[in-house]
């Protein structure tokens, strides 16, 4: 601890100053960065969401132009339209599902339509928009559930 308090004192006030100075530009900068990076991150994950939104309500818009015009009793026209909708950019996998009331008047319909688990099913009951986040089983990505 002498010997650090000799070298201390034995510096000119210059390079007392530029290392005072450059220590607490580093602190700075390496808590900007992290500030940036939370931010963009952020913005990244809203932007996905948004986007996943969107995707979600021109699905049932499409649904609801087929009920119009009569083809949405077709399960062959349902999968069709969900598998141009799968083709959508960043989309992993979509699919309209089904609620009770449909399942009662209309009979259980396809397996790709039925509720999984117990998230989606809580989402249909209570009517809400609802967005999942995790990773990727590779952990390269991630991946993003909504619900509308």
């Amino acid at each position: 601890m002498v010997a650090i308090s000799n070298w201390w004192y034995q510096l000119g006030m210059q390079a007392r100053l530029q290392i005072m100075t450059q220590f607490f530009v580093v602190i700075v900068t390496f808590a900007v960065q992290f500030w940036i990076q939370h931010a963009l991150e952020a913005r990244t994950y809203h932007a996905a969401e948004e986007r996943g939104v969107v995707i979600a309500h021109a699905l049932l818009h499409g649904a609801n132009m087929m009920m119009i015009n009569g083809a949405i009793s077709d399960a062959e026209q349902r999968k069709i339209y969900t598998e141009r909708m799968n083709q959508l950019e960043g989309v992993k996998s979509i699919a309209l599902l089904r609620g009770t009331l449909v399942d009662q008047q209309y009979g259980t319909g396809m397996s790709s339509e039925q509720v999984h688990d117990a998230w989606e099913k809580e989402g249909i009951v209570q009517r809400d928009i609802r967005i999942q986040h995790s990773r990727s089983r590779d952990e390269d990505h991630h991946l993003l559930r909504v619900l509308v």
